[in-house]
This record gives structure tokens, C-alpha cells and sequence, in this order.
């Protein structure tokens, strides 16, 4: 009989159903830790095509599982690259080609890692003058 009235009580009815509400009397210290690295960026030229291989390390040093968009910005444009979700303390190794990129040309790689409402951006641009 106490099982009958248990699920007549909204309250426990929600406990049920699977829902979870939590205590907004957390301490600051316990709010969740967003944070990324951008690693090992660099270009390479082919010798033998005017194609030219970005390479870079995104590590994932906070203490929660995050999105990471990989952007690149080349002139005035920005692309999306990839989308890649990261564990803490996982590392992604990217790479990709970019056809007729001159060395005297602005050229960066941005990360943005986000987890519910945080947001974090790491930016690598690279100089002008190497190749």
C-alpha cells in the first residue's frame, strides 16, 4: 500500500521517472573546469607541389569532457576544419593540406572548447616570414 501512495506523490513520481534536479548551493570551488591547449603547430612545405601541411596537437587539460572546434583563418576567412569531442587529458593530433599558401600571408589556427555555457578560445598564428 506505502508503493501506491509513492507514486501518487508527484515528487516521487519524478524520482521515478528518472529526473534530477541539483543543489544550487555549490561552492565556487566546485564549478567544472573548462581548459585546452594548442600544441606542436606548425606548416610544412612539399618540395615537390605548392601544397603546404598544417599540423597541430589539441589537448584537453581541464577536468570535463569538451567540444572542440578547430577553425583556420586564412586572409579574411575563417573555416571550420573539424569538430571533435575530448575527454580530460585526451590529446587529438590533426593535420591538413592547404593548396598555394604563401609564406608572407596571415595564417593562424584557432581552438574553441566549450562545455554547457563555458567557452574558451586558444589561438596559434603562425609568422609571416617562415615557410
Amino acid at each position: 500500500m506505502k508503493q501506491e501512495n509513492d507514486l501518487n506523490n508527484p515528487s516521487r513520481r519524478g524520482f521515478l521517472t528518472g529526473r534530477l534536479r541539483f543543489s544550487s548551493s555549490r561552492n565556487k570551488s566546485d564549478v567544472l573546469q573548462l581548459s585546452i591547449e594548442l600544441l606542436n603547430c606548425s606548416r610544412i612545405s612539399e618540395t615537390d607541389s605548392t601544397d603546404t601541411a598544417i599540423k597541430y596537437t589539441v589537448l584537453n587539460s581541464g577536468i570535463e569532457r569538451a567540444s572542440i572546434i578547430v577553425k583556420r583563418r586564412r586572409r579574411k576567412m575563417t573555416q571550420v576544419m573539424k569538430l571533435i569531442h575530448l575527454d580530460p587529458k585526451e590529446t587529438y593530433d590533426g593535420s591538413w593540406k592547404e593548396h598555394d599558401l604563401d609564406s608572407r600571408e596571415s595564417y593562424a589556427i584557432e581552438v574553441e572548447a566549450r562545455y554547457k555555457r563555458e567557452t574558451i578560445t586558444r589561438e596559434h598564428v603562425f609568422s609571416q616570414s617562415a615557410a
